[in-house]
């Protein structure tokens, strides 16, 4: 769960994040803050968050359930049952952050449109 409570902030904030962090190395030139802001509109980070974010959001809700203090045993196997089949399911259908993702995403090759993982999205309707 401290997982998902880490994730979760980055995503909510996620345009925020960026739009400082361009302003930032724009302004004072910090080769620290063009490098993050770089990373952050990589396409592979921006799909692997939302990614994240979907497993997450299921281990979540799984974990939160083991630890309810009248828990059944029989209660368990269907729960992580389910859980197993979301995140599996997640193979054929996206969730919901990687749908909204797939969605918004507007996509401009960077430097070498070759090489994996180097096109960059724009700040704006990123992640919603």
């Amino acid at each position: 769960m401290s997982l998902n409570n880490a994730i979760q902030p980055i995503y909510r904030t996620y345009r925020s994040l960026v739009k400082t962090l361009f302003e930032e190395s724009q302004q004072t030139k910090h080769a620290s803050a063009l490098g993050l802001h770089s990373f952050l509109t990589n396409f592979l980070f921006c799909a692997f968050l939302c990614l994240l974010i979907d497993v997450l959001n299921v281990l979540t809700k799984l974990c939160k359930t083991m630890q309810s203090r009248d828990l059944l045993y029989s209660y368990v196997k269907p729960k992580i049952a389910i859980a197993i089949g979301e995140i599996k399911g997640m193979k054929n259908v996206s969730g919901l952050a990687l749908k909204s993702f797939e969605g918004n995403c507007a996509l401009m090759p960077a430097g070498n449109p070759q090489k994996e993982g180097s096109l960059e999205l724009t700040p704006r309707n990123v992640l919603s």
